[in-house]
């Protein structure tokens, strides 16, 4: 998928339950960054989540994510707490009339930037395929 808003159509094919920004306190190295969201990913609450990295104009890594989760009201609780773990979090409910607009930014630096560090994780045993 070379167009940038193939991204969006790609992503948009699942159901999130979650819009997050994490806004790291630290200049973190790509590896660190990597490291921190692989435990996000796995994280027991997460049944799936796509995620981008950027940066803010004082250069803090900063990550804009969707989730989806498999317990919503224990979510809403518990990942706050521990997502704060690295940093400022901004964490709102995703709304499904606003979808694409929020694919769209989270995803905005898709083609643009040659270093741009993301992951998609669905759940096990789905057959979806990633054709990015």
């Amino acid at each position: 998928m070379n167009e940038p808003r193939e991204i969006t159509k790609w992503i948009t094919q699942h159901q999130w339950d979650f819009f997050i920004t994490i806004t790291f306190d630290k200049r973190y190295s790509d590896t660190h960054i990597l490291n921190i969201m692989e435990d996000i990913e796995n994280h027991y609450l997460i049944q799936q989540i796509c995620w981008f990295r950027e940066f803010t104009t004082t250069g803090l890594p900063h990550i804009h994510m969707v989730v989806k989760s498999n317990k919503l009201t224990k979510s809403i609780k518990t990942l706050p707490i521990h997502l704060k773990k690295w940093g400022q979090i901004d964490f709102q409910l995703f709304r499904n009339k606003t979808m694409n607009e929020g694919i769209d930014y989270i995803s905005k630096l898709w083609g643009k930037d040659k270093d741009l560090i993301w992951n998609v994780k669905l759940p096990k045993g789905k057959q979806y395929e990633r054709q990015l």
